[in-house]
């Protein structure tokens, strides 16, 4: 378990199993690591966790999107029958 959670902090950080074996505070080797991603870190499987991860971010949230803001179109930013730029210009 520690070697796929180190594989996966090196690649997912742009850091490299190569920089995380060179701290050397974990006793994994390289030859060790290569192993993990070689074998369980697929894209079919990156694919999964990340849905799996993002569905669960979603229900903690009770189903509200990031932002929770009302979104709003260009023709809901003008003035009533103005221009955008005259919404700018009053807004200041």
């Amino acid at each position: 378990m520690r070697g796929l959670l180190l594989a996966l902090f090196g690649l997912g950080t742009n850091l490299g199993i190569r920089a995380i074996v060179a701290t050397g505070e974990h006793g994994e080797s390289e030859a060790a690591l290569r192993r993990v991603r070689r074998h369980f870190i697929t894209v079919d499987n990156l694919r999964v966790a990340v849905t799996k991860l993002v569905h669960a971010a979603f229900a903690a949230r009770g189903g509200r999107r990031p932002g929770g803001g009302v979104a709003r179109t260009v023709t809901q930013g003008t003035a009533p029958g103005g221009s955008p730029q005259a919404t700018r210009r009053s807004s200041r």
